[in-house]
């Protein structure tokens, strides 16, 4: 049986933040999807990762995804599930095939000049 779950809903973002907290306890493999739909000012970097706790959400560490795909580019074992995007729209994916967290969180950075800002949604699936 598999579960899905929006980690962000599609909204501007206009700081460096992390989501809420998803309940991941019963999830051992993870698809995530990232959707960058429109950007606002001058963006130099925005970066998004998946972060895990495995002591109740007391603290969080980035996962390091198995698999992924980033502009049309496929990656291994990398932490970012979009990484440097400055520019344009963008849809971006990671798989986790080993998670071993019982929450888990979106997080980003973002740093521009000219009020920067992201429109962005991330959902996942897994079981």
């Amino acid at each position: 049986m598999s579960e899905r779950f929006t980690l962000i809903d599609s909204a501007l973002q206009l700081a460096t933040a992390q989501g809420g907290e998803i309940q991941a306890a019963t999830v051992t493999m993870l698809q995530v999807a990232v959707d960058i739909t429109s950007l606002q000012g001058t963006i130099s970097d925005f970066d998004v990762w998946l972060e895990g706790s495995v002591d109740g959400g007391a603290t969080y560490r980035p996962l390091v995804a198995d698999r992924g795909e980033d502009a049309g580019t496929a990656f291994s074992d990398r932490i970012n599930i979009v990484n440097n995007f400055t520019t344009g729209t963008r849809k971006s994916s990671a798989v986790y095939k080993h998670l071993a967290c019982d929450k888990i969180r979106v997080a980003w950075l973002l740093a521009g000049s000219s009020t920067p800002g992201v429109t962005f949604g991330v959902k996942a699936g897994g079981k």
